[in-house]
This record gives structure tokens, sequence and C-alpha cells, in this order.
């Protein structure tokens, strides 16, 4: 399965939920998560679409930060 149809099923699976909650999709925000992935396959995933991404890894964080031109990317950790 390629990124674009990973994130395209996800989508699906959002709106069905949605649909069957009465909510609209327009109300959630997908964030794809890239801990283990590189720069690179993070801008394959935006180049598809995706405008919000999260990350662990100080290191990995920043280097995504400065690699890719998103809306969001978010730093999540637990203590």
């Amino acid at each position: 399965m390629t990124i674009e149809e990973n994130k395209n099923n996800v989508y699906q699976a959002v709106k069905a939920a949605c649909e069957k909650a009465n909510r609209s999709s327009d109300e959630v925000n997908i964030i794809a998560v890239t801990k283990y992935v590189s720069s690179d396959i993070a801008e394959e995933l935006v180049k598809t679409g995706i405008k919000h991404i999260a990350e662990n890894r100080v290191d990995k964080f920043l280097d995504k930060y400065q690699a890719l031109n998103i809306i969001f990317i978010f730093f999540y950790s637990h203590y």
C-alpha cells in the first residue's frame, strides 16, 4: 500500500465515523505521527495533503520542522 492509499483509507474511515456520529468530518484534524520515519518520508506524506504531523524526538522534530513546509508540526512526549 502506498502512502497516498494509506492516507485515503484513514480519511475514509474518519469520514464514515463522523457520518455515524452525525458530525462533519471538517470538525476533525488528522495528525500523522512520524515517529519512525525520515524527513523524506514525512515530506511524501505532506505532498499527499497532510497538514498536521507530530514527532516525539527532539532531534527528529527539529529536522522535520526545518525541512517541511506544513501548517502544523506537533512535538509530543510523556513524562
